[in-house]
């Protein structure tokens, strides 16, 4: 048994815990008037505000499962309850690894080595990653030579390492410079 107060649009459990709810769960969980949750009605409180909070996030920009995972743990200490919806979500496809690693390619103008480790960071597995760079990201010899001549008079050294930084691998810039220069 949960035992609550209930304080505007938020429950404050007696473990110190708190949910914000809103008036849909107020008439869902018949709410009104009550003091105390068995577990299963805590546990059907929990997952369902969950599950509206991801809805809310996926609606504005897209997540990688990790991502959202994370975010989600620091509203509920249940893992399971959390990897069981981040389950149900790719299956209902509003959750999907490889289609947020492409989007990501295509919004970003980092080296191909960058993008990759970038990825990685966010919890992607490698295998997605490989793929989503094999079919997205174009050479970088374009993209090498665009960001060469934004960077004007430098010293050549600093352009180097400036695109280093960006994530070109040394072999690439040194192509690159060899098409600019004939």
């Amino acid at each position: 048994m949960k035992k609550f107060q209930k304080h505007r649009n938020k429950l404050i459990f007696d473990d110190g815990s708190q949910i914000f709810v809103t008036k849909e769960m107020i008439q869902k969980f018949t709410l009104q008037g009550k003091e105390i949750l068995s577990e299963e009605e805590y546990e059907e409180l929990i997952r369902y505000r969950i599950r509206l909070s991801s809805y809310t996030w996926l609606s504005k920009r897209d997540y990688s499962a990790k991502e959202l995972e994370m975010k989600l743990s620091r509203y509920c200490s249940q893992k399971q309850w959390i990897l069981d919806l981040i389950e149900d979500l790719q299956d209902q496809e509003y959750l999907d690894d490889y289609h947020y690693a492409v989007q990501w390619i295509r919004s970003k103008k980092y080296g191909r080595s960058k993008m990759e480790y970038l990825l990685l960071q966010k919890g992607l597995s490698r295998e997605i990653v490989k793929k989503a760079l094999e079919e997205t990201y174009e050479s970088d010899s374009d993209e090498i030579v665009r960001v060469w001549n934004k960077l004007g008079e430098k010293a050549k050294e600093k352009k180097v390492m400036a695109l280093l930084r960006k994530g070109y691998r040394y072999s690439e810039i040194k192509k690159a410079l060899a098409e600019i220069e004939e």
